[in-house]
């Protein structure tokens, strides 16, 4: 147009977002032409600022799309149903569930009628702040609305059930689609099966794995990280490494998520030497471990402390802080290997860290003190607790 000194107008400038929309990763350029749009003093309507709004969300960013949807009144624009559900699915990746909330009671102020598309929105941002009692409201409402629940709107909800403990009700909504006409996909069976994860309910969970199979819903390695978390917080700890094998027969490559429940898994077993070498090769492949895989192999090395002492100072150099468990649980190490000094070293690091030692903290340094003879130092921590304990004040450095 440039070069044909043609002057782009409102149709060619929205058409152009439009067409950038649809490529998240071209957000910018999106972005770029909608303020052309504004210093050329062409006038924008609905339609610009929804395909940039819905580009930026597109493009994972929330901020900005709720800044453009925020701004449409001053350039007096009425959102539309396309313009609400463009933002509310931009605030579920945000994880801002109340500002979902209050755009969506702003949908139903405006006088627009919320359709499926803004359920799901809101129903995934409650799922995802972890607000399961509202997501399973919003859900409900769509009954009330009389608007049919889609795959989307059951797998929200059933994820959210999960996470909030509530097992037999997510399990109770999976088992509901068919008869709603809906075919379980493997987003269905990875949030129930999940769900059985928070309460060790293994022998459901493990229902829930032969049924995808059955349906011939191909497992994935979310899968298979849920069957194994849910057989592991079960006691079924050599039932999980056994997926855990299943799952390279499978050949599947095993992200961080499977890896930590095997190791979780080995160290239940008390294979520490295992959740060793499977903790490695986290590392191997260009993976982090998470905090928790930390502590747990840390414990269930309890009578190597040199290996829990190596994990412990290593944690930083993959930008992971320890915390009070895992400085707990090198001390225990300490203490069974009769490792006083260290133990006393870890326990006057955690104040100077911001961390305040636990009860167990000093009752494990003590006892390594004690084992080595170091009466005096033993008696004077005992003073310092007993004393902390009696005012219910924090542990003194």
């Amino acid at each position: 147009m440039a070069h044909a000194k043609l002057k782009p107008d409102i149709i060619s400038y929205s058409a152009t977002i439009s067409s950038l929309e649809k490529k998240g990763a071209q957000w910018n350029l999106a972005l770029g032409l909608f303020s052309s749009m504004l210093e050329s003093q062409v006038d924008v309507d609905v339609i610009s600022y929804n395909a940039t709004i819905s580009s930026c969300e597109k493009g994972g960013q929330w901020q900005m799309a709720w800044y453009l949807f925020d701004s449409m009144p001053s350039a007096k624009l009425l959102p539309d149903i396309i313009s609400y559900n463009a933002v509310l699915s931009s605030i579920h990746k945000g994880n801002a569930w109340p500002l979902a909330l209050s755009t969506f009671e702003s949908m139903r102020d405006s006088q627009l009628v919320p359709n499926g598309i803004s359920y799901n929105a809101t129903i995934s941002c409650c799922e995802k702040g972890g607000k399961w009692q509202l997501a399973l409201y919003f859900f409900e409402s769509m009954q009330n609305a009389r608007l049919d629940q889609s795959i989307i709107s059951y797998n929200a909800t059933i994820s959210a059930l999960g996470k909030g403990g509530q097992q037999e009700l997510a399990v109770r909504l999976f088992e509901e689609m068919p008869r709603a006409g809906l075919s379980p996909d493997i987003i269905s069976f990875n949030a129930a099966i999940n769900s059985c994860e928070m309460e060790g309910r293994w022998q459901t969970a493990l229902h829930l794995f032969a049924l995808a199979r059955v349906s011939n819903v191909m497992h994935d390695v979310i899968t298979y990280a849920s069957i194994m978390n849910s057989c592991t917080r079960g006691g079924q700890w050599d039932l999980s490494l056994h997926f855990f094998t299943d799952l390279h027969k499978a050949e599947l490559v095993p992200d961080v998520t499977c890896l930590d429940a095997a190791v979780r898994a080995s160290c239940w077993g008390r294979h520490w030497e295992l959740a060793l070498q499977i903790f490695d090769s986290i590392s191997a492949a260009s993976m982090s471990p998470s905090a928790l895989s930390y502590s747990t192999v840390m414990s269930s090395v309890a009578n190597q402390w040199q290996w829990a002492l190596r994990l412990l100072f290593a944690m930083p150099e993959v930008l992971l802080i320890p915390n009070e468990i895992h400085f707990e649980a090198a001390i225990a190490a300490c203490e069974k290997g009769a490792q006083w000094l260290p133990a006393l070293h870890l326990l006057d690091t955690m104040p100077r860290a911001k961390l305040t030692p636990s009860t167990m903290s000093y009752v494990a340094t003590i006892s390594s003190c004690r084992q080595a003879g170091r009466w005096r130092m033993a008696s004077e921590l005992f003073r310092t607790l007993a004393r902390s304990q009696a005012r219910g004040r924090p542990i003194p450095p």
